[in-house]
């Protein structure tokens, strides 16, 4: 289980926990919009009762563990990273939830490279040149 003291200062969000991992189309965005680079373990703890729980580590230091208490998804958050995701689940509702299909990519001479949906002329967001 998450530690109490974690979920004291957990908050309901939007964001369900399969819209972080795997093929789900919402992550792939997610992954595209974020700050930083980051890593995300989903598991059950082998506890009688215990709730799938999605815990996230960003490249930057930040840290989000997503859980359901009485049925409502919630977060505890550390970090930049956490407000950006849910801010990109966001834009993905927003955008009609595209699926991979529609984002495309364009790489400049000078190393930029900027994510599209649909049309080069609906920038989603540009990597600089070294982002990893």
């Amino acid at each position: 289980m998450i530690h109490p003291s974690l979920l004291a200062d957990a908050r309901p969000t939007d964001v369900p926990p399969h819209a972080l991992t795997g093929s789900d189309p919402a992550a792939f965005y997610l992954s595209l919009r974020s700050p930083c680079p980051y890593s995300v373990l989903g598991f059950r703890p082998d506890q009688p009762g215990a709730d799938t729980q999605t815990w996230g580590h960003g490249q930057d230091g930040s840290i989000f563990a997503l859980t359901t208490v009485n049925s409502v998804v919630v977060v505890a958050a550390d970090g930049p990273l956490w407000p950006a995701l849910e801010a990109a689940y966001g834009e993905w509702n927003q955008l009609e939830r595209p699926q991979r299909y529609r984002v495309g990519l364009t790489v400049h001479p000078d190393g930029r490279q900027v994510v599209w949906i649909d049309d080069p002329r609906n920038p989603i967001t540009t990597m600089s040149p070294g982002w990893s």
